[in-house]
């Protein structure tokens, strides 16, 4: 009973919606579905080479599909890919989302594969009322059985990591070694997030000046933290975040810090991978033991600092804008903080013209762990370590402009460079 009733929904549904939504197409009409890729972690030439039913075009004034694509990661390690098929012209108002989920178990080709049926499906209702679906081909699967029991999660929703890599390179009077090693284990619910990472970083380069003189530089960063949260209903979180750490390079040999967090989200979490604007706030505890003396004389000393952050984000039609910014200071002496500003806009002027905009800026008055005495040339060329300074910046700004044919649909990769995907 309960499926008849899903099968008259489905066919009322099936009838009364081109009805109603999609009254733009007269009838007998045949319209080309014209689909503007927007997304950076799809394998744009797949899905031209598998999905040709469709024109795929440069401009999104051209089009009558905006495909808006977007990912995040999923605390199983895999990843949530999100589609937003937007309606233009003559599909004004007809919209949709659809969502595919890989597993970090997924191969590269699994992952693709996945994505691009969940597109193909995303696709099919434009066709249908556009005449345009002729010989859709889709991988055969197993057809489902019925009353097969979910198994029972052994490992709650825990998911552990190892990773280690290394690197080596030279010539003649230069030569760099660096080895990479991490175990993290990470928990994500609806209700909770959790996540440790213990890490070894280490680095060495050397430079044969002549044939006596060779300068060598040598880094380690050891890293063990972790990051707890509750979520509090749609909006709102709190959390508690530790950390250990040595490095050379900030003059740290041991330094611990334990911060309980808050933080607000305007937007839905459910939306984040569309927009956000979150406000969080963290106080807490930290301890360091130098390597060598401070320029405050300090060898070790114990601090309270607080931390104010703010970050927005959004994804649209017309391009992206993130930004944030972080302010933190430390409570013994309200002088010693800290101000960094980031912020990223890519915007879809008209018609193939783009413009984008990376910037940062970071107001810097909380040194407190440069070493005191001179430092030497050699370890200044070769930032061997953490160089005294009152600001950091850096700014890019550019422009894409595509004319010509309307139509991209060809994919011809004769005689190019190798790249490799990074879609997953």
């Amino acid at each position: 009973m309960k499926n008849l009733k899903q099968v008259l929904l489905c066919l009322i549904a099936f009838l009364v919606l081109p009805i109603v939504t999609y009254s733009i197409i007269k009838p007998g009409e045949t319209v080309s579905v014209n689909v503007f890729l927007d997304s950076k972690d799809i394998d744009v030439a797949y899905l031209k080479e598998n999905f040709q039913q469709v024109n795929y075009v440069f401009n999104r004034e051209d089009a009558n599909v905006h495909l808006l694509g977007t990912s995040q990661k999923t605390g199983s390690g895999g990843k949530e890919f999100a589609f937003y098929f937007i309606g233009l012209n003559n599909f004004e108002g007809i919209t949709d989302t659809l969502y595919y989920f890989s597993s970090a178990n997924n191969s590269t080709t699994e992952v693709r594969d996945g994505y691009t049926n969940t597109i193909k499906m995303g696709l099919i209702r434009y066709m249908a009322h556009a005449s345009q679906i002729v010989n859709l081909q889709f991988p055969a699967t197993e057809k489902p059985k019925n009353n097969v029991a979910v198994e029972a999660d052994k490992w709650k929703s825990w998911v552990f990591g190892l990773n280690a890599n290394g690197r080596i390179e030279g010539q003649k009077t230069y030569g760099s070694h660096s080895v990479n090693l991490s175990l993290n284990a990470t928990k994500t619910t609806d209700s909770w997030r959790i996540e440790y990472l213990a890490s070894n970083w280490s680095s060495e380069d050397w430079f044969k000046i002549n044939a006596t003189t060779k300068i060598t530089s040598k880094q380690i960063i050891r890293n063990l933290t972790n990051l707890t949260v509750r979520s509090i209903g749609k909006h709102m979180a709190v959390g508690l975040e530790s950390s250990l750490k040595n490095s050379t390079y900030n003059n740290l040999d041991m330094a611990i810090s334990v911060s309980p967090a808050f933080e607000y989200n305007v937007y839905e979490y459910s939306e984040s991978s569309r927009k956000q604007l979150r406000f969080a706030y963290y106080i807490g505890y930290n301890g360091n033991n130098y390597h060598e003396t401070t320029i405050y004389n300090k060898d070790s000393e114990n601090l309270f600092k607080q931390r104010l952050q703010a970050i927005y984000q959004v994804k649209e039609e017309w391009g992206s804008v993130y930004g944030s910014m972080t302010g933190s200071t430390y409570l013994h002496d309200f002088s010693k903080n800290n101000l960094s500003i980031n912020t990223g806009v890519d915007f879809r002027v008209w018609r193939g013209l783009s413009v984008n905009l990376n910037a940062n800026y970071s107001m810097i008055k909380d040194q407190l762990s440069l070493p005191k005495g001179d430092i030497t040339l050699d370890q200044q060329l070769l930032q061997q370590r953490q160089l005294a300074t009152t600001y950091d910046f850096g700014i890019s700004l550019g422009f894409r402009f595509t004319f010509g044919s309307l139509y991209n649909n060809i994919v011809n990769p004769r005689l190019s460079t190798l790249r490799f995907y990074n879609g997953f």
